[in-house]
């Protein structure tokens, strides 16, 4: 049998399925066939990974890759390959008004997506100069139950965000209604909590297990911490219950001082994420998903914690858990090839803290679906 892909020598890593041995993996016809192939395996391509981790393909589970369609539309292509991410959810940037035409366009790409819906019907075209309308009863419900009913496997999640910019006079009722719509379309409410209109605790007691925090260690307004300088109660007790915690740390939605606090405090997010656009690819403060990943190592993120942020865990929220996100046998063959490699860096902030690491992720090959889209020379055989 002759595979399309070997990817040999490799550290194979997948801690969600127990996986973490050197070997050789086989893809033939767009699935992984084998983590025990033999090294001289006939093959169209072959990656030498020796010094590599072999993981499944990266997922970023908060983007904004409405490419043509908002102006911070990102080419997930662009973002994603080059750079180990296999698959991205658009988090938002439309609504129920023009959400087909990102669906149309996101069909023409390589990187796999599925969709949040924004509750505002536009969605999140321009976040600063044109705040999206959130007033619930601007809501048309039939669209949103016709959306979900006509694309049940590309729609995720609907997305709102309680900041003190957006609610403005209508306080908290646009984030109650949102998880009532949440609840009546059985999906999964996304929230942006940086500057939320009432305390962190708050907001999280009220959301319901596989809905999703965004932004968790953002320095805005209400925190993660209580007016004691601890980590709320209500905010770990949402995360003992299945609340999703996500960095999603854009521009301006990470402070390192409190990430730094949360972390030596025991309360660890669940998914690593970006909230990568077009205006932040590869800014100092958010560069790519490996930058954020390797930001979360230097802050003391356990390594086997931050691969399943980016893995397994994200797979699930999709509703894709054993299919992406992995590296068992029979599943996609979404591989991203990496280097941890030793290398002085300071990671900054908005506020001008930062945080010295020593390591950084290193993309080394990209595979989706079995075809290699990207590759380093260094791999080369």
């Amino acid at each position: 049998m002759k595979a399309d892909t070997l990817i040999i020598n490799g550290r194979l890593y997948d801690p969600a399925a127990g996986i973490d041995r050197t070997g050789n993996l086989a893809i033939r016809h767009r699935r992984i066939i084998s983590l025990n192939a033999e090294a001289d395996m006939p093959a169209s391509r072959v990656i030498n990974a020796e010094g590599c981790l072999v993981l499944p393909g990266l997922i970023d589970l908060h983007t904004h890759i409405s490419r043509w369609s908002t102006h911070i539309g990102m080419n997930p292509d662009i973002g994603g390959i080059p750079n180990g991410v296999t698959a991205m959810v658009d988090c938002g940037s439309s609504g129920v008004s023009n959400f087909r035409a990102v669906l149309r366009n996101l069909e023409h790409y390589e990187v796999k997506s599925k969709l949040v819906l924004h509750v505002s019907a536009g969605g999140q075209m321009m976040s600063v100069q044109f705040p999206e309308n959130c007033d619930p009863s601007r809501w048309n419900v039939d669209l949103f139950e016709r959306a979900f009913e006509e694309y049940p496997n590309r729609i995720i999640g609907l997305k709102i965000r309680p900041a003190k910019e957006v609610m403005r006079e209508m306080g908290l009722r646009p984030f109650e209604e949102a998880l009532k719509l949440a609840e009546h379309l059985h999906t999964r409410l996304f929230i942006h909590a940086t500057n939320p209109v009432v305390d962190m605790g708050m907001i999280c007691s009220m959301m319901r297990p596989g809905d999703v925090v965004s932004h968790i260690f953002h320095g805005e307004g209400h925190t993660l911490l209580s007016e004691g300088g601890v980590i709320d109660g209500r905010v770990r007790q949402a995360q003992a219950r299945g609340v999703i915690m996500d960095v999603a740390q854009g521009q301006g939605n990470l402070s390192l001082k409190l990430a730094t606090r949360c972390l030596e405090d025991g309360f660890l997010p669940d998914t690593v994420s970006t909230d990568l656009n077009n205006d932040n690819l590869y800014h100092p403060l958010v560069f790519t998903l490996l930058m954020t990943m390797s930001k979360m190592l230097a802050l003391g993120m356990p390594f086997e914690r931050i691969i399943r942020g980016v893995t397994a865990v994200p797979a699930s929220v999709m509703g894709l858990a054993g299919e992406l996100g992995t590296l068992a046998e029979g599943t996609a063959g979404d591989v991203s090839v990496l280097r941890l490699d030793e290398h002085p860096i300071t990671f900054r902030d908005r506020y001008g803290d930062t945080v010295q690491a020593g390591r950084i992720f290193r993309p080394m090959a990209t595979v989706i679906d079995g075809m290699v889209q990207f590759q380093s020379f260094e791999t080369y055989v």
